[in-house]
């Protein structure tokens, strides 16, 4: 069958792929594992490595890291507007893989480039004003970078293909790679430090940096590579950026999903955050911690393999993303009147959490990719850029606000470092292991739940209305 030209009606013909399912998928999802091998290690060992090898000043710790969300912010905006009116003949958003891919390494391995690992000549002239300096360039040009690239790569799903089915999978297989990256980088960084350091723990992250910076470039290489950008654009017939962007604001589909995923991370992160500190302080397992978080990754990335063979057989991905946040709120809760959980108990809860939780994300971002089809037809611009955009804040914004909301509860609860906790402190704990992401989960069933009746909603194959 001849590929058929996309004219924004999701109700019309599909695209027809050429080539079987998953090497497409394969080849898509190896951009996000690209991508989670340099933020993840950005964003789990950076205040580590900042305070304890490149000896940043206290103060300016939070500074730096607000400097590089806030350029990842930013650009974030400006990219989806200029990859949307982006044209060449490698489309409008697989050139941004193949154009970042060698910044965004070179910027990695300068932002854990500490003093210690550079040249003796330019040791001798840095001064703790001059590293505080070089923390906020590096921090900033790797927020811009990773910005410029990742979003691109999210709207690149809605031109991949239009089928709602295979963006599911698609979907499905980018987060599954992105948590097989989590895990490796969270569980082998350390050690890798000390084996390429030996003995000079600047060296080390320099070099591990410089290991993952380069993989992580060769998978965006081979994103680029393996995919197409199928879904041909329609002709832009109005020449004001302001539109599109008021067009996708307007869109109650739009901000309905924007909500949803704010809450979704906004849950997962206080849930994922607090884990730790109820495992060692409530459970009573403080070697087991590691452990217990993995059962949870290692579950929901298995949810991800089979998430699209449910999308096929049986579920649309409105109804798995109500689903996975039904159970998400109904599986917080059991902790919340058990006296002292055993562990076989609490391990079983986190494998059931993680399968359940972890096609909600997926199923949302397929979602998102079905938006950019009916506003473009509507209104004769592009928006896959600006949707891709406002998806990536809602979920660096979700991940912050539940970051934030555990960080100052634990704080207002007077929580310190010790074997044992007052009573007060664990209550505080169970209660935003339990009850709070119980909570937020359960918005985001309702904000995907109520109000669907409305005509102007995106409708699936099965004539389901977001």
């Amino acid at each position: 069958m001849p590929f058929s030209r996309d004219n924004g009606d999701m109700t019309g013909p599909l695209l027809e792929v050429r080539r079987s399912r998953w090497p497409l998928r394969i080849a898509y999802a190896s951009g996000d594992a690209g991508f989670n091998l340099v933020w993840v290690l950005f964003d789990s060992f950076l205040i580590y490595f900042y305070a304890e090898v490149f000896a940043l000043p206290a103060w300016a710790l939070t500074p730096v890291l607000l400097a590089g969300r806030g350029a990842d912010f930013v650009c974030s905006l400006l990219m989806g507007t200029w990859a949307d009116r982006t044209r060449s003949r490698f489309g409008s958003y697989r050139p941004f893989l193949l154009w970042a891919a060698a910044p965004l390494a070179l910027a990695t391995v300068f932002l854990f480039s500490a003093p210690a690992a550079w040249p003796v000549l330019l040791q001798r002239h840095v001064g703790t004003s001059q590293g505080v300096r070089w923390a906020f360039a590096t921090a900033m040009i790797f927020g811009a970078f990773y910005a410029t690239a990742n979003v691109a790569y999210t709207a690149l799903l809605s031109a991949i293909t239009n089928d709602p089915k295979e963006r599911v999978g698609l979907s499905a297989a980018r987060f599954a790679a992105a948590a097989g990256s989590v895990l490796l980088v969270q569980s082998f960084t350390l050690p890798l430090v000390g084996h390429f350091g030996l003995g000079h723990a600047a060296l080390g992250w320099q070099r591990v940096s410089l290991l993952y910076a380069v993989i992580g470039s060769l998978l965006l290489i081979g994103c680029f590579a393996g995919t197409r950008e199928i879904v041909q654009p329609l002709p832009v017939t109005i020449n004001k950026p302001a539109r599109p962007l008021l067009a996708v604001i307007h869109s109650r589909s739009f901000i309905r999903l924007l909500l949803a995923t704010l809450l979704s991370l906004a849950a997962l992160t206080c849930r994922g955050t607090i884990t730790p500190f109820y495992v060692s302080y409530n459970a009573g397992h403080s070697t087991w911690i590691g452990f217990t978080l993995a059962s949870n990754s290692i579950a929901a990335l298995a949810a991800c393999i089979v998430l699209p063979y449910l999308r096929q057989n049986w579920l649309p991905p409105r109804r798995i993303a109500i689903l996975g946040a039904m159970a998400g709120s109904l599986l917080c809760l059991p902790p919340a009147v058990w006296g002292n959980p055993r562990l076989p108990k609490l391990i079983l809860l986190q494998i059931l959490f993680g399968v359940s939780t972890g096609t909600l994300l997926p199923a949302l971002f397929s979602l998102f990719a079905e938006l950019p089809g009916r506003l473009d037809a509507a209104g004769g611009y592009r928006t896959a850029g600006l949707i891709a955009s406002g998806s990536l804040i809602s979920l660096k914004l979700g991940g912050a606000l539940g970051a934030v909301l555990v960080s100052s509860s634990l704080g207002h609860l007077g929580f310190q470092a010790a074997p044992t906790q007052p009573g007060h402190v664990l209550d505080g704990i169970k209660f935003l292991f339990t009850i709070v992401p119980a909570g937020i989960f359960m918005l985001t069933f309702l904000t995907l739940k109520i109000g669907t009746r409305e005509a102007s909603f995106i409708k699936d194959n099965s004539k389901e209305q977001l």
